[in-house]
């Protein structure tokens, strides 16, 4: 997939120069399976009960896309708005924070300014993608049992969970220095803890 992004001035394409918004700086997938077959030697109704089980998972995380922070305005005249705000402090807080404090203040919004500069100003000295948003972690899980009730007709039983751990993964913040009241703030997660079930029939 091919993604293209207005630059933020076409007199010094260097300024564009950084991470692109694909980037991932650490990604780990683990998925395995593991079937009960413990109990073919027990009887045969906790053999029935028990066994025959099949349950698979996919964990995946990942660390946080790369996070530009706008100006919020035209601030160079050029007739568009894609300028950058100046960087003007240290952006980066300590991320063992509570987590109040962390969706509140993702990064040092303060060290960020989108006042419009004079015509002649540039276009803003913060980088692209200086900054990472949030990363996510995620558990994927299925429990299934086929059951045999005559030669060549089965039944199917799962249970399909996404997000098993009901772990939250926050969104990025605001990013844009022109909205002192969302730059900086994480105000939504990804989905929590889903559950479906499902009756497959063969024959």
């Amino acid at each position: 997939m091919f993604l293209c992004r207005e630059v933020l001035t076409e007199s010094n394409i260097n300024l564009d120069r950084g991470r692109t918004i694909n980037d991932r700086r650490h990604n780990a997938v683990i998925s395995g399976i593991w079937r009960l077959d413990y109990f073919r030697s027990t009887p045969k109704v906790v053999s029935a009960v028990a066994g025959g089980w099949s349950l698979a998972a996919i964990a995946t995380m990942r660390s946080g896309a790369p996070l530009t922070i706008a100006a919020g305005n035209d601030r160079n005249f050029d007739g568009n708005s894609t300028d950058r705000a100046d960087l003007i402090g240290d952006p980066f807080l300590d991320p063992n924070r509570a987590r109040s404090q962390v969706v509140d203040k993702w990064f040092n919004a303060a060290a960020f300014s989108g006042v419009t500069q004079a015509r002649n100003s540039f276009d803003g000295t913060s980088g692209r993608g200086i900054l990472d948003a949030p990363g996510s972690k995620n558990v994927d899980m299925g429990i299934y049992r086929e059951f045999r009730i005559t030669e060549g007709k089965t039944v199917m039983f799962r249970t399909e969970m996404t997000n098993a751990l009901n772990l939250v993964n926050l969104s990025a913040p605001g990013s844009s220095a022109g909205n002192s009241s969302t730059i900086a703030r994480i105000t939504t997660a990804g989905p929590m803890r889903q559950l479906q079930l499902g009756l497959k029939f063969r024959f």
